[in-house]
């Protein structure tokens, strides 16, 4: 069999291409309702056996894009795959309708209906691929099987051979389907769905691909996993509790909490709680304003810009510094009620040192409320900072001579040893880098006919 996502991508095309045709209003809602017709009758020839198990959950949320469950999946489609209205003794509204479109074509003749037959034979092997994905097959499952792929083939058939009324058979179809879309009923696979899976797939790969950040890269996976499955609940009815999304970053400088800010923007898009994904950046300096009155409307013009995205404050403890006259309390205030106004369309992340971070949470009773999910970034280890060096390196086509790393470490070392208390990690190895660069350069100029290779070649030399 060809691999799955290859054949649904075939099946995506041919329901986009009848949908046009027929003028469909669904913007993919026919290729959302066979893949969820699929799911529901793999599902019932899945629990003949009593259960679901890992291995048949696997291959529909893998094949399928989507993170359900067995409670979900019962309570969309229920446990009925025996009596004489089972789904199982249906042909679904997918097939029919792409067949009595594409017999239209034929006015009427026989004819074979290649399009349809896609997704016959998709519906086929799909359940063919359940029933076999834990290794063994039952008895009952595979004849359950056969049954729902026999009565789909005899329809098709008929459909082929038969004179009939198709144009009033297919405007029934198309009835039925639309009053479907208008029903604007929920399907467990939506190609348009809120959570585009494969985006948040891609962004949550460039977390990981990140150096160093190892927790990090754990609560950020976990946080994704329970807002997806957050949102799953939702479409199928189920309780779900009410997750702040605001989040509190704290560390030291340089430890990448606004590249994962900014990844976390991208990925509240994706899920469908953002529909901007822009990430706005600022400090006390954007927010704060030197006379009464101005500090709000400074604080709401940052908002506004913010909206629909991500508003991410630096140092954000700097707005509580207990002076006289000071406006940051008036600042922190006016954010606090702009986040409860906006709540459906803003999301704040604060970052800043772990001590002085308790006192910004301290400073409005309903802060803590808002911010009860906090990550921590660690300082780099050596050996990461070492590698990012090496990462700017090979980011701006520079090479190092070899056997440099451990000269390269010394200095690292040496520059934590000036100041460890405000050691700016990965920002403080880019400044090294920018400073490595400029000797290079220096050196260079100095010499007459350099190659390509030596422009591009970092020497012990260079190393300040």
């Amino acid at each position: 069999m060809e691999s799955i996502q290859t054949a649904l991508a075939q099946c995506e095309k041919i329901c986009d291409e009848y949908e046009k045709r027929l003028g469909l209003k669904g913007e993919g809602a026919l290729f959302n309702r066979f893949c969820d017709e699929v799911i529901n009758a793999v599902y019932l020839i899945a629990i003949s056996d009593g259960h679901l198990d890992k291995a048949e959950l696997s291959t529909i949320n893998n094949s399928f894009m989507v993170l359900t469950n067995e409670e979900m999946l019962t309570k969309r489609y229920g446990t009925d795959y025996l009596s004489d209205d089972s789904f199982l003794h249906k042909v679904p509204d997918s097939i029919r309708l792409v067949a009595k479109a594409e017999k239209a074509e034929y006015l009427g003749g026989k004819c074979i209906l290649t399009n349809t037959r896609v997704l016959y034979k998709f519906m086929k092997q799909f359940a063919k691929v359940m029933v076999n994905c834990g290794g063994y097959h039952l008895p009952f499952a595979v004849m359950l099987a056969n049954f729902f792929d026999n009565q789909i083939l005899e329809y098709l058939f008929s459909v082929e051979d038969e004179d009939l009324d198709l144009e009033r058979e297919a405007s029934d179809e198309k009835m039925e389907l639309q009053r479907y879309l208008v029903e604007d009923r929920q399907t467990l696979f939506s190609r348009n769905s809120e959570e585009k899976i494969e985006e948040i797939d891609e962004i949550l790969a460039k977390v990981d691909a990140l150096i160093g950040l190892g927790s990090v890269k754990k609560e950020i996976h976990d946080m994704v996993n329970l807002l997806i499955v957050q949102k799953m609940r939702e479409k199928n009815g189920l309780k779900s509790p009410d997750i702040s999304r605001h989040l509190v970053f704290t560390g030291n400088p340089g430890t990448g909490k606004t590249t994962i800010a900014r990844m976390m923007a991208q990925i509240y898009k994706s899920l469908g709680i953002l529909k901007s994904g822009h990430l706005v950046e600022t400090d006390r300096s954007g927010l704060v304003a030197g006379y009464m009155g101005q500090t709000a409307e400074k604080v709401q013009g940052v908002v506004q810009r913010a909206m629909d995205g991500v508003l991410f404050i630096d140092e954000a403890y700097a707005l509580v510094n207990g002076k006289e006259g000071d406006y940051g309390q008036e600042a922190i205030d006016t954010l606090l009620k702009a986040m409860e106004d906006h709540r459906d369309n803003l999301i704040v992340i604060v970052a800043g040192y772990s001590g002085p971070m308790e006192k910004f949470l301290d400073s409005n009773p309903g802060l803590r409320s808002r911010f009860n999910k906090y990550i921590h970034f660690k300082d780099y280890s050596e050996q990461e900072l070492l590698d990012i060096f090496k990462l700017y390196c090979k980011q701006q086509d520079y090479s190092l001579e070899e056997n440099m790393d451990a000269i390269i470490m010394d200095k690292i070392r040496d520059l934590k040893d000036c100041n460890p208390e405000y050691f700016g990690n990965a920002r403080a190895v880019r400044n090294y880098f920018e400073k490595v660069i400029s000797h290079q350069a220096n050196r260079i100029v100095k010499t007459s006919g350099a190659e390509p290779d030596d422009l591009m070649r970092i020497i012990p030399a260079d190393l300040p």
